[in-house]
């Protein structure tokens, strides 16, 4: 889970440090409205986004405190580079609470001493691990037995 929480935020960083161009003046003038506009968008892969970004670009709304047409336009260009998701802190805030609940169910679904990820333990089991959880009412849980060659 760290690591992963760990690439998220190297994603994040790593995008808004190429919208800026790791430049101080722009890195300052990087502001919270911005970062909400942005997040979640993917100029790069959606027109829809990008005429978005232009339009909120055109009316001052992203990045205010820049005012020359060539800063504006270079950031508008480094913006639409971006062939992912915008992503922002708070973005991967949000991601990690709705995919937390399912993450638990399927850590009930491993033996109760697992070590390594989630994906680690599920990938040994596909590996030829014989035996399963499954669940029999709400709360209860029985190991089963898979017969030889129907290993998940």
């Amino acid at each position: 889970m760290i690591k992963k929480l760990t690439r998220c935020l190297r994603r994040v960083n790593n995008a808004w440090t190429r919208i800026v161009e790791n430049k101080k003046d722009d890195q300052l003038r990087l502001d919270a409205n911005t970062i909400a506009i942005l997040r979640g968008r993917c100029p790069f892969g959606s027109t829809e986004d990008r005429a978005f970004v232009q339009m909120r670009m055109l009316a001052d709304d992203i990045f205010p405190a820049i005012k020359t047409d060539g800063q504006r336009s270079a950031i508008f260009d480094r913006i639409c580079s971006i062939e992912y998701v915008i992503p922002s802190i708070h973005f991967v805030v949000e991601n990690t609470k709705y995919l937390e609940p399912g993450a638990r169910i399927l850590k009930e679904l491993l033996p109760n001493k697992s070590k390594g990820s989630i994906s680690q333990q599920f990938r040994a089991r596909h590996n030829g691990q014989a035996s399963m959880k499954v669940q029999i009412s709400e709360f209860v849980f029985e190991d089963r037995i898979l017969p030889s060659g129907d290993s998940f």
